[in-house]
């Protein structure tokens, strides 16, 4: 197995930069659905004192938990690639093999994070129609 200084300058590289996309992709996977719980606790703690606002609040911050969904989708999906990226090169180059994915470990819990979120803002919401 050659050491990390025999390989190709362009080689180490690309192994570096894609390391440094997953690292970067992965901090922004985790960092964002505690940003999201942080803007809407700060969003819907003034919403108590305005009962008419707290519908169309509600329905704001379960819309933006769907698009931050979709974003970290994006990250997680864009993660994965550049980890089976460095799998291929890794193998490629005979090294050892360390690449891995762990959706259950690093993602889900994030994920569940912002779906729990958003089903807190649409039982208000629903508490909030007319009628409820």
């Amino acid at each position: 197995m050659p050491d990390n200084k025999d390989l190709p300058e362009s080689r180490r590289a690309q192994l570096a930069q894609l390391n440094e996309r997953v690292r970067s992709q992965m901090a922004t996977l985790w960092q964002m659905p505690f940003a999201y719980v942080g803007i809407v606790a700060l969003a819907m703690g003034p919403m108590v004192d305005r009962p008419r606002l707290l519908l169309p609040a509600s329905i704001l911050v379960a819309i933006a938990g769907a698009l931050v969904l979709w974003a970290m989708a994006g990250w997680l999906e864009s993660a994965h690639e550049a980890v089976d990226a460095i799998s291929r090169l890794e193998g490629a180059l005979g090294l050892e093999l360390t690449a891995k994915k762990r959706p259950w470990t690093h993602a889900l819990p994030h994920f569940l994070l912002v779906v729990l979120t958003i089903g807190a803002a649409v039982l208000l919401a629903i508490r909030c129609l007319p009628g409820a």
